[in-house]
């Protein structure tokens, strides 16, 4: 069977059709909530005014537009993949695009698309605060995405990207944790155990990448009540750069918006890098407690 490939290019005057047609079939699919009329009475808004004004982006499969990204300035004002075509990875190479060309981005999502929200946090978008959209009367969401570490300098490269944890990641980061000194696997380390993981807890786990490589990774769970960080790893020759503080930053942002205000952790006491690394970033250790265990 024929392998067919996406192709990510800048919009053409040729395009604006088959881009509006997309932005409203798939509008009233993902937003059932709100008024069919509503899509249907800014088609010629969107093609004959927001077009013009944003940057945008398509996805290209032989020769047919399947989806499309458009930006003004570092807003996202609209992500939108053909439903037919969804799940193919356009929506992921649209925004993976976008990301590459700016650094910072922002976007709003209705509340009620839970799609949408997972989506754009497994890309890395956090919530900033969310809004009443009068027309609608419906919550948004207002997200934010920011690039790794510190700003580029002229001559240097970019620097890490924070994004969720897939599945997909696993062979990587169980290569990256059997390399790291100080942390523990077991059969609860298993591929199967760690998707089991990711389903409980989705999106809430990190890895830094940069290149195609994951030079970080951490595991980011909680039980309604309280958060927990397992297997932080950072990639020896890449220790010292803020990798991992990020990774940790972005794990407690991701449990404070599920509404959890307290997250634990787990260190060897022999560990003394370890136990160093989480001092230094303000973590107290509990000496009141005794962690005790029971197989099942």
């Amino acid at each position: 069977m024929k392998k067919c490939t996406i192709k990510i290019r800048k919009f053409e005057p040729k395009d604006r059709d088959s881009i509006v047609e997309i932005w409203y079939k798939a509008s009233i699919i993902a937003h059932d909530f709100i008024p069919k009329e509503i899509w249907e009475a800014e088609k010629t808004t969107i093609r004959d005014q927001y077009l013009p004004l944003a940057e945008t982006w398509v996805a290209e499969e032989e020769g047919k537009v399947i989806g499309f990204i458009s930006l003004l300035d570092q807003y996202i004002g609209g992500l939108f993949v053909e439903p037919s075509q969804q799940g193919k990875g356009a929506g992921t190479q649209l925004i993976q695009r976008a990301q590459e060309e700016k650094g910072h981005l922002t976007v709003g999502v209705y509340s009620k698309n839970s799609a949408a929200r997972g989506f754009y946090r497994k890309h890395g978008f956090r919530k900033t605060n969310e809004e009443l959209q009068t027309e609608t009367g419906e919550i948004v969401i207002n997200k934010a995405w920011k690039q790794a570490g510190d700003s580029v300098k002229s001559g240097e490269s970019k620097p890490a990207a924070i994004r969720a944890l897939v599945i997909e990641d696993y062979d990587a980061v169980i290569e990256l944790w059997q390399s790291t000194e100080g942390i523990g696997l077991s059969e609860a380390d298993s591929r199967e155990n760690i998707r089991r993981f990711l389903a409980r807890n989705p999106y809430l786990s990190s890895v830094a990448e940069k290149d195609g490589e994951i030079l970080g990774a951490v595991l980011c769970g909680h039980d309604s009540r309280r958060g927990y960080l397992h297997h932080l790893a950072v990639r020896s020759d890449r220790r010292l750069q803020g990798i991992g503080k990020r990774l940790v930053d972005i794990s407690l942002e991701n449990l404070k918006a599920e509404g959890i205000d307290k997250c634990h952790i787990f260190v060897f006491r022999e560990n003394e890098k370890g136990v160093a690394f989480w001092a230094q970033n303000e973590w107290k250790a509990r000496l009141d407690l005794t962690i005790m265990s029971k197989r099942t």
